[in-house]
């Protein structure tokens, strides 16, 4: 895992596992990504962003960022 410049998604992970019968499938999974959801956890959400606006949270290693640990590339999509 720090070996590889792989994107970690919760999107594309809740994409990849929830199956498409449970609950909505596809549509529950946008409605759950968004800025007013989110926003429970993290207000500052909904001072930048509309409720409707979509995010997603991601990560990812390398070594680069091992050696340097540069924390200041950060953005919502």
């Amino acid at each position: 895992m720090f070996e590889t410049d792989k994107v970690y998604s919760i999107t594309e992970l809740l994409f990849q596992y929830w199956p498409q019968s449970w609950m909505g499938g596809p549509t529950a999974i946008r409605a759950l990504m968004s800025a007013q959801v989110w926003s429970a956890l993290f207000p500052s959400l909904l001072k930048k962003y509309k409720p409707q606006q979509k995010v997603d949270f991601r990560c990812s290693f390398s070594k680069e960022f091992l050696k340097e640990g540069d924390l200041s590339e950060n953005s919502v999509s």
